[in-house]
């Protein structure tokens, strides 16, 4: 489901307490936070979502290597599109997580880096 991460990013962070404090200035979406992005900064994850129509354009154009996106099965995957047996092209999918009947939710994904695609700079 789409609850909040926001507890389950700090739990398995292991952020402490005092860190929270001097780092939490509230968790109301702000619009556009990233361009076509609506959603809160905390140091730095951005919790949101994509507020174009065209979310996998959107991937493609602003994730970049080193960037760890949640995406949602049904939400940023279409359909029954299984990201887990076919990503889309450029992108490396890190992590599936599965319902109880075994299909999938959400993707941690993150954009291939040049090495991940076997691409070596020039000598």
């Amino acid at each position: 489901n789409h609850e909040p991460a926001l507890l389950r990013y700090l739990f398995w962070t292991q952020k402490a307490p005092s860190w929270l404090m001097a780092n939490f200035h509230g968790d109301q979406p702000q619009q556009d936070i990233l361009p076509s992005f609506d959603g809160f900064q905390l140091g730095k994850a951005i919790f949101g979502s994509i507020n174009t129509e065209e979310k996998q354009r959107w991937l493609e154009k602003n994730l970049t290597s080193g960037d760890l996106y949640l995406a949602f099965q049904g939400d940023e995957v279409p359909g029954d599109w299984n990201w887990e047996k076919e990503p889309p092209a450029g992108f490396k999918v890190l992590k599936t997580v599965k319902d109880p009947w075994g299909k999938p939710m959400m993707y941690w994904v993150t954009r291939q880096g040049a090495e991940d695609q076997g691409i070596r700079g020039r000598d």
